[in-house]
């Protein structure tokens, strides 16, 4: 083995062709024999050897680690530091070899290298899709500099590359006004593909644009009159925590109507972006006294147009929930254990409980709050480990939980209810209550929704068959998280 790593020729190894594809010489194989006995027998090879074919770290498959490998076997830092800035600089390197280079260089702060960097990112050579490279990179530029080179990043507004770079922008908050234009020249351009919609439309809402939720209106109303197999891919919104314009809250009724449209949903999860960003809004905006009773107002005045229809009766009914949730968690404080037990004191019931303390919290047997606990770290509160309608719920949930189908939607659904409903009977501030409540609305929506589309449950094809003898079980599970929810 040491003779032929001696002789081995260190330019027959591989050929990249124009297209990036790899043409192999007998020196590939050669050289993968040469690493396999070292790593098994540690033969231990020359300085020389392990620095002149680093530029091959990772050709091979299960190669991933090889970059470290051949940093212990040279054994000095200064010369392999010296040889990946030597290789980036002047080697033409496989793309899994580039990416490990660059990430070395870049945890290593190798100087000498972020010209060659910045060239790769710009030339889209595999790593322009590698964010976290992106991001971590331009920390180690002054910020005069990371500007410049991420609105190069940017020549080419219908490119990923592009997109990822906006994204960084934005995370670092630099720049706002860029993003915003590049955003907004995308929206109007609409270039087929119209692949990055959701990414401009996501800086309007980070950026707080005027006229953000009309530009958003018209995209989702014109992708709910195209005509499609299903309505799934609806435009998907990540951040929205600094939108704040009151004056656009009339939209979210044309909103309402098109993502809550029984005759244009032809599955469970058509319009699943769109109602999310809805909920999302309700909610956000109506942190305040003055957004809260806008959205109060807009949702009552829709609800009473729409007393005829049940699906969509019961969907603002739950708008003006979260509306509610939203703006009584804003203006509440935790209590304090004194002023807990001043309040506990004060109600007046005509079964009175009895009050165990024990440290900082109180534990209580009989009355409404029987087997609750209040106190403790957080001000916890817990009222369902003895109900009746949250332990039959548990109990088909963990039911269904088990059974096996092929199903990934229903097998989600309900592994996710069952989550949800178990974190309500742990100890739980109220917002921490009100936010599992919240997400337990879903498994009752779909249990809602697959009652329609079985035609109130009689066409019972549609269901997987694991579920053919379920059906009593599925409404049951329904009725109880409707209670355990205060929908009824």
């Amino acid at each position: 083995m040491l003779k032929f790593s001696e002789e081995f020729k260190f330019n027959k190894v591989i050929n990249i062709k124009s297209d990036g594809n790899l043409g192999l010489f007998n020196g590939y194989r050669l050289l993968k024999l040469l690493y396999f006995f070292d790593k098994k027998y540690n033969i231990q090879y020359s300085q020389d050897f392990y620095l002149k074919t680093l530029r091959y770290c990772n050709i091979f498959s299960n190669a991933e680690g090889t970059m470290e490998y051949v940093k212990e076997r040279v054994d000095n830092l200064k010369l392999f530091n010296e040889q990946v800035a030597y290789n980036l600089n002047n080697q033409v390197l496989d793309s899994g070899s580039l990416k490990d280079h660059i990430e070395y260089a870049i945890e290593n702060k190798l100087e000498e290298t972020y010209d060659v960097i910045e060239e790769n990112f710009l030339n889209d050579r595999f790593i322009y899709s590698q964010k976290d490279f992106l991001s971590k990179y331009i920390d180690l530029i002054p910020k005069a500099e990371q500007i410049v080179f991420l609105e190069k990043c940017c020549t080419e507004i219908d490119s990923y590359l592009c997109w990822k770079a906006v994204e960084v922008m934005m995370e670092k908050k630099i720049n706002e006004n860029f993003v915003l234009d590049i955003a907004n020249q995308y929206l109007v351009e609409k270039k087929d593909p119209f692949s990055f919609a959701s990414d401009a439309l996501n800086v309007l809402f980070h950026c707080n644009a005027e006229g953000t939720l009309l530009t958003y209106l018209e995209l989702l109303r014109a992708f709910s009159q195209t005509v499609r197999n299903d309505y799934r891919d609806d435009y998907n919104i990540k951040d929205i925590s600094n939108y704040r314009r009151l004056d656009e809250l009339p939209i979210l009724v044309e909103i309402f109507e098109i993502v809550y449209d029984e005759t244009l949903k032809k599955d469970t999860f058509d319009f699943h972006h769109s109602q999310n960003l809805l909920k999302a809004l309700i909610s956000s905006l109506s942190d305040t006294e003055k957004g809260y009773k806008a959205i109060q107002s807009i949702l009552y005045n829709l609800k009473s147009k729409i007393s005829d229809d049940d699906d969509k009766f019961f969907y603002v009914n739950m708008l003006i929930d979260d509306s509610q949730l939203s703006y009584y968690a804003s203006i509440s404080k935790p209590f304090t254990f004194k002023e807990a037990k001043t309040y506990l004191d004060n109600i007046k019931n005509d079964n009175i409980p009895k009050t165990i303390f024990m440290g900082d919290t109180f534990n209580f047997n009989g009355g409404d709050f029987k087997n609750s606990q209040f106190g403790g770290t957080g001000n916890t509160l817990n009222v369902y480990s003895n109900n009746n309608d949250f332990n039959k719920a548990k109990e088909i949930l963990e039911e269904f939980e088990q059974l096996k189908t092929d199903n990934e939607e229903w097998k989600e659904i309900f592994t996710e209810g069952l989550a949800d409903l178990t974190s309500l009977s742990e100890e739980q501030t109220q917002p921490e209550q009100e936010k599992s409540k919240s997400t337990l609305r879903k498994v009752h929506d779909y249990i809602l929704d697959i009652g329609k589309r079985t035609n109130d449950w009689k066409n019972i094809a549609v269901l997987p068959v694991e579920f053919h003898d379920k059906i009593p079980k599925l409404m049951q599970l329904g009725e109880s998280l409707l209670k355990i929810l205060h929908l009824k």
